[in-house]
């Protein structure tokens, strides 16, 4: 992506801290392996919060589910990291 062009220029070794992990905010503790859950419990130090849904035509529940619930679920995960310093949602 272009947007991180400038710290690649910069900064290469900043990617080397990065981690993606795959949840789902729609299922308990966002269907974290525990191998996962602990990484980020033990080791994250940001934390961004991107999933949402936008749609207007969406069910109630679906729409509550990931806009709501998903968020309070994130923010029970943050609660038990050792080292977060950030959380942007």
């Amino acid at each position: 992506m272009q947007i991180f062009d400038l710290i690649r220029a910069d900064n290469f070794d900043a990617f080397t801290k990065l981690v993606a992990i795959e949840g789902d905010v729609t299922q308990p503790e966002l269907g974290l392996s525990s191998t996962d859950s602990q990484l980020l419990t033990e080791n994250a130090t940001i934390v961004f919060n991107l999933a949402a849904t936008v749609r207007f035509d969406e069910d109630l529940r679906t729409a509550s589910t990931m806009n709501v619930k998903g968020p309070r679920r994130l923010l029970q995960i943050c609660h038990q990291m050792d080292q977060l310093e950030v959380l942007h949602n």
